[in-house]
């Protein structure tokens, strides 16, 4: 089964549990989400009244860096850990519905760049729990959790602020990454083209067009082994490789082929060959 959510900017975060989810299993499913926060005037309710996307019931409130110390978030950024306070752990439970229909084959969620919100908390149960596997590009990432406004005094200019930090069950931050794919995209391949290929379908090809291998090395690693230089550029979404001889070449972030995975960026192995082979 190929469920297809790309595009898809959230709404309502039950909806993905009780209308697909629920319909499809035969027994309950359970899925842990974190929302970390820092203690201060605008979320102090929290602790009388929290409140979250997740939905589910609250299983616990605690201190932030024990907390993450302790479920081996290894992949927290640290500074940001820092900077937070507590931690609010959310049980969701999704039952099989009434008139549910189990399916006991594979299922595959299709997803990229403009999968956000509740289409990255399906993405990110999806993963934790098993039900499907996760196919694409990296999501959007999380725009629903909770929030205040701040008014700018001089220009009167109203900004949201997220209270919230998201991360999924490796300490990852939702709202800056989004969700990384169990499966990329093959190079040159939609998602639906690349599920395809792993059921055993063959997408229609020219004789000569190459197939790209599943492996991804890090971009600055690859760097490195042929004697080149990187550097990040944050403005436009890129990494700068640069030469002895002082040449830049310039490789995008979030095409096809090249993701971002909590500031590692990884490139399929083609990629890198293509990359640092051209000019030798």
């Amino acid at each position: 089964m190929i469920i297809d959510i790309r595009g898809n900017l959230g709404g309502w975060a039950h909806y993905f549990n009780t209308n697909i989810v629920a319909r499809l299993i035969d027994e309950p499913i359970f899925f842990e989400g974190y929302e970390f926060f820092i203690a201060s005037e605008k979320t102090a309710n929290l602790f009388e009244n929290p409140f979250g996307t997740l939905g589910g019931v609250v299983s616990g409130i605690f201190p932030a860096a024990e907390f993450a110390q302790e479920r081996n978030m290894h992949q927290f950024n640290q500074e940001d850990l820092a900077l937070l306070d507590y931690v609010i752990v959310w049980q969701v439970g999704v039952a099989p519905a009434e008139n549910n229909t189990p399916f006991g084959g594979e299922i595959w969620l299709l997803v990229d760049g403009s999968s956000a919100s509740a289409s990255d908390n399906a993405a990110t149960f999806s993963i934790a729990t098993g039900f499907a596997a996760v196919v694409g590009e990296p999501t959007r990432g999380i725009t629903g959790v909770i929030y205040d406004y701040a008014l700018l005094p001089n220009t009167g200019i109203l900004f949201r602020i997220d209270l919230g930090y998201t991360v999924d069950q490796y300490g990852r931050s939702l709202e800056e990454f989004g969700v990384i794919p169990q499966i990329p995209n093959l190079l040159g391949w939609d998602a639906l083209e690349t599920v395809l290929t792993r059921i055993g379908f063959e997408k229609p090809t020219e004789p000569d067009q190459p197939v790209a291998p599943e492996g991804f090395v890090s971009l600055r690693l690859a760097a490195y082994a042929h004697g080149y230089a990187v550097e990040w550029d944050g403005s436009n979404n890129s990494v700068l490789v640069i030469s002895e001889d002082g040449s830049v070449r310039v490789v995008p972030v979030s095409e096809e082929g090249t993701f971002n995975d909590n500031g590692t960026v990884f490139v399929t192995i083609e990629y890198a060959a293509a990359l640092f082979t051209a000019g030798e």
